[in-house]
């Protein structure tokens, strides 16, 4: 059996008796408004993503119904809120993303999505000199890879150093 339901308040709505299988839900499409953080790496990983919009409706607890979409992967958010929903990043590779969000488990998403940046980890596998006086005013040479698509910054313990010039790709 199919029921089409067209517009109707916002509400729970019962159909058929009182078991699990009776319960209806309207869910009201998501726009996302912002993502925190907008960029991170394409292994995913531990990165968590909250994505904000002007209102979630808060369902029963089971996380499942609220997932964020990355381009074609899909995962489950790990916590929800009124106005904020934290997902965990799926690997993808380097460039723009589109996200957005689903309250019915993924059978509907919104219709605008927010782009997310996957960057490469920036790596440094060689540091020269590698030791100064505690003074500073050493020119410390760093070579790695991926330092493209980055704002870097150079901390020495916890002082971020007041100067760097990017050399070349």
């Amino acid at each position: 059996v199919s029921l089409a339901i067209g517009n109707i308040p916002q509400e729970q709505y019962f159909i058929g008796g009182d078991g699990p299988g009776g319960v209806f839900y309207y869910v009201p499409v998501a726009n996302i408004t912002t993502l925190t953080p907008s960029n991170g790496p394409t292994t995913g990983g531990s990165t968590q993503v909250t994505v904000t919009s002007q209102a979630f409706e808060v369902r029963p607890t089971d996380l499942s119904y609220y997932v964020c979409r990355f381009d074609t992967s899909i995962v489950t958010a790990v916590s929800v809120s009124p106005t904020a929903l934290v997902c965990p990043l799926p690997p993808h590779e380097q460039g723009f993303a589109a996200v957005d969000v689903s309250l019915n488990g993924g059978a509907n998403f919104g219709d605008i999505g927010l782009p997310f940046l996957y960057q490469t980890t920036a790596t440094v596998s060689v540091l020269e000199p590698s030791a100064g006086p505690a003074s500073g005013g050493v020119l410390v040479t760093l070579t790695g890879t991926n330092f493209v698509n980055v704002e870097p910054v150079c901390r020495f313990g916890t002082t971020v150093s007041p100067s760097l010039t990017y050399v070349s790709t």
